[in-house]
């Protein structure tokens, strides 16, 4: 049984009771990753969410033991920023995470740690290799597509 659920349907947080103080934080802190990525990843254990953890866990976060191992295991680590890494990132959300263009430049953010616009500046032509990677859905056409009108 797991110690905690991140409902999104009820915008709450569930954690088991009986558990320690110190594996409630780490739940707690599990929990409050996935309520934060719920909307851009379909892996929900995936690199968004390790990347993360390496971030908060940075700031001084509580983890567990296995999640502490897995922000320090060498897949995981953020990869450098350049140019066939960057493809390589934004086939991953495409593809793997079957995210749609408009959320890849987040993804980015979260892969390499780093805003959208230091990405696009020390790499340019971002907008068109995600465009062109993306079969040609450029991220304007997706949101006009996906928008829904109330």
């Amino acid at each position: 049984m797991s110690a905690g659920y991140c409902s999104l349907d009820a915008r709450k947080i569930f954690i088991r009771s009986g558990i320690s103080m110190n594996s409630t934080l780490q739940t707690l802190m599990h929990e409050m990753v996935h309520a934060k990525l719920w909307w851009l990843t379909k892996n929900v254990h995936g690199r968004a969410f390790v990347n993360e953890l390496r971030r908060v866990r940075q700031l001084g976060a509580p983890l567990s033991a296995s999640e502490f191992d897995l922000t320090t295991e060498r897949f995981f680590e953020v990869p450098r920023l350049t140019r066939p890494n960057l493809k390589d990132s934004i086939r991953y959300a495409l593809r793997n995470e079957e995210l749609p263009p408009k959320y890849v430049p987040k993804f980015l953010e979260l892969e390499f740690n780093l805003p959208y616009s230091v990405i696009k500046l020390h790499i340019g032509g971002v907008p068109d290799m995600i465009e062109k990677l993306s079969h040609g859905r450029r991220i304007q056409d997706w949101n006009k597509k996906n928008s829904k009108k109330p």
